[in-house]
């Protein structure tokens, strides 16, 4: 298939994607948020070795990652929109329906704590680090039920208050770390919740649309500064008015997407591009240059799963500069980011049918997790939500190894049942108080009819 087949492929599945999202049987946005995140990492770079114009990066590559792209896309749309729905129908949870009044504030509150102050305080204990760390996911999730209480009380107070911290938390992550991608990748699971709960269909398009756009021009904007930015926010010595000012500096100057600029291609190129890894490793791998992994990536995905307080010589950690070095043989700087990604190791271990495996697995667990948590929303049931709303944003990650997703599923899930404790408690104890003052009524309705 063409390079512009496989393009307009793409295009087809995430309007399959976003229809489903608007007539199916409810969504979260879960979906929609990983495909637009993989998207990012895969498509622009396919595109820009689309236009004729473009003749930089290295275009056979290029094409041989993005065919395992497409395949990934279509295991992917496999298993959100055939196996998902299967699966959905067939399982059976039984869950309490629990009434959380203020909920969005708690989460906002925790979320901030945890991510916050704790994350960094306990970044050295094992396993209770990687569940603060998931404090970020739980702080999405408030801000989405912030928005949704916006929604359903037609209170427009929240929903600007949403959309002004959607455009504070990638400078926020930018101040804090360096890193624009944490942020945008925050943002856009806020943004693409609001595309399902929003009933104009046009406002919602055009809203993501514009989201898109906008987020595609802070990404060059900051890719043309970058080196400068990181060298005033990685000086310890630098104070917070010194990185607002370099922001100011940077931002000041937004530049607007332009196809026709071939130094902004050459940053797509060199940072969205992930297919010309992929075809690396492609190359490598079928010349026999090095071997498959066979399984071993996700053998580490397992062990990954069991808590480092209970395996302190555990012997696997998050990240993947190495192994992309290994299958690339592509050399890295020190402290640079380079992600696996999820279509070069679904290839590394099993080649193509390991791609469209992969992928479809996380299809159906992600349109499952998506779903459930909608129909939680919808039937009121808040904590129910967010106990299935924020492990599924641990599943975002498309640009991430399975070791990282694998371990901040887990740590989310641990997360959620510790917060909803509280809740369920309170709403026992209501439940109990119900049961006492029903039965209290009853005996006194009943004494007198007793005494007749």
């Amino acid at each position: 298939m063409s390079l512009e087949l496989e393009l307009i492929w793409f295009v087809v599945v995430l309007g399959g994607v976003m229809a489903i999202s608007w007539f199916g049987p409810g969504s979260s946005g879960l979906t929609l948020s990983y495909l637009i995140s993989l998207g990012f990492i895969h498509f622009w770079g396919g595109l820009i070795h689309a236009l004729s114009w473009y003749h930089g990066g290295e275009a056979d590559f290029t094409q041989l990652g993005f065919d395992q792209f497409t395949w990934a896309v279509t295991g992917f749309a496999f298993g959100r929109l055939a196996f998902g729905p299967i699966v959905s129908k067939h399982l059976h949870i039984s869950e309490a329906r629990t009434a959380a009044p203020g909920l969005a504030k708690w989460s906002l509150a925790a979320g901030v704590l945890l991510y916050g102050f704790l994350r960094t305080l306990l970044s050295n204990v094992p396993s209770f680090g990687a569940v603060a760390g998931c404090g970020g996911a739980l702080f999405i999730a408030g801000l989405c039920l912030f928005a949704w209480e916006g929604l359903r009380l037609r209170q427009s107070t929240k929903l600007v208050l949403v959309i002004l911290s959607l455009v504070f938390l990638p400078f926020f992550t930018i101040v804090s770390a360096g890193f624009l991608g944490y942020g945008a990748a925050a943002t856009c699971v806020v943004v693409t919740f609001l595309f399902c709960q929003v009933r104009s269909r046009i406002f919602a398009f055009c809203f993501l649309s514009f989201t898109v756009y906008l987020g595609f021009c802070t990404f060059m904007t900051y890719m043309r500064d970058r080196a400068d930015i990181r060298d005033e926010m990685w000086d310890e010595e630098s104070t917070f008015s010194e990185r607002i000012d370099r922001l100011k500096k940077t931002f000041t100057n937004f530049e607007r997407v332009d196809f026709s600029s071939q130094e902004q291609l050459d940053r797509i190129e060199g940072r969205l591009n992930q297919n010309e890894l992929v075809g690396r490793a492609v190359v490598l791998l079928d010349n026999g240059e090095v071997n498959f992994a066979e399984g071993e990536t996700f053998r580490q995905a397992l062990i990954s799963l069991v808590p480092r307080i209970l395996w302190s010589s555990k012997p696997v950690t998050a990240g993947s500069p190495d192994i992309v070095s290994y299958f690339t043989g592509v050399f890295f700087a020190p402290g640079t980011s380079i992600g696996i990604g999820q279509v070069m190791e679904g290839y590394v271990n099993f080649g193509s049918p390991g791609v469209v495996v992969l992928f479809l697995v996380f299809g159906t667990v992600i349109g499952v997790v998506d779903v459930r948590a909608a129909r939680k929303l919808r039937d009121g049931d808040t904590l129910g939500f967010v106990i299935w709303f924020v492990p599924g944003i641990a599943l975002l990650q498309p640009g991430g190894s399975l070791v990282e997703v694998a371990a901040t599923t887990a740590a989310s899930v641990v997360l959620v049942q510790l917060f909803k404790i509280p809740f369920a408690m309170r709403a026992k104890k209501t439940v109990i108080e119900r049961a006492d003052a029903a039965a209290s009524a009853w005996r006194e309705q009943a004494a007198p009819a007793s005494r007749r």
